[in-house]
């Protein structure tokens, strides 16, 4: 009998263990992403339910920076790698012929019960610069790497997700290639007062939104944006707290 009453709580205990175990596993699951890319007029292969309607292509890999010379911004190309699909021979095609596409979008997406765009990067007016692919017969799917170089515009979107899971406010910052300038930076100004405080080591990633979008950061630059932006959130404070001093 005694073997009768231990075998229930036996079972809960492996049973326990193997909940923990799962759990343990499913974390990095939880924090994988989802990447995307789609170039005009090419149709990619994604079957994702989202951007499988934009015909986009599943992106395994990418890569992108920028660095200054003291004087002025400097580009990476952008890379990505994703599988041999049917946007494969127009790379290929719009590589060889120095095609001017219309714009490029690469969308990051958190994974989860509530799945978020938190990155988009748009160029505009993009060359095709390279295109590789290479593989073996061991491989169940071959792989291509490509580049691009957009030529007018880079547009990056930031979207913080909440603890519940919703999007927060939009963080965006736009380069005028041609002109060597911001043209848009947007955001709230306590935020990005702090991202200011981080400085340029700040663009990362995992906290892209920023500093693409600035120009040579000279001293008297950072010193008249932190400014500007110190400004912004101490009148955001008073307008707070006005109702409770008339209250008062």
């Amino acid at each position: 009998m005694s073997n009768h009453r231990k075998f229930p709580s036996a079972v809960k205990a492996v049973l326990l263990a193997s909940a923990m175990v799962c759990a343990s596993l499913a974390s990095p699951v939880q924090a994988a992403v989802d990447m995307f890319i789609k170039v005009t007029t090419i149709d990619g292969a994604s079957v994702d339910k989202q951007f499988g309607l934009q015909k986009a292509s599943d992106v395994l890999a990418f890569s992108w920076g920028v660095s200054s010379d003291g004087k002025s911004a400097i580009f990476n190309d952008f890379s990505w790698t994703q599988y041999l699909e049917s946007a494969t021979p127009k790379y290929f095609l719009g590589v060889a012929n120095g095609t001017i596409f219309d714009s490029v979008t690469f969308n990051v997406r958190s994974a989860g019960a509530k799945p978020l765009v938190f990155l988009t990067m748009t160029f505009d007016d993009v060359l095709l610069t390279s295109l590789t692919m290479g593989g073996s017969g061991g491989e169940d799917r071959l792989t291509t790497n490509q580049s691009l170089r957009p030529l007018t515009k880079i547009t990056m979107v930031y979207t913080p997700q909440k603890n519940d899971g919703s999007a927060g406010d939009k963080i965006t910052a736009i380069w005028d290639l041609k002109g060597g300038k911001v043209n848009a930076f947007s955001g709230d100004p306590e935020a990005l007062f702090g991202l200011f405080l981080a400085g340029p080591q700040a663009m990362n990633l995992s906290g892209l939104p920023v500093t693409v979008g600035q120009p040579v950061p000279e001293p008297q630059t950072w010193a008249m944006f932190g400014l500007g932006l110190a400004g912004l959130a101490a009148w955001r404070r008073r307008q707070r707290m006005a109702p409770a001093a008339l209250a008062a």
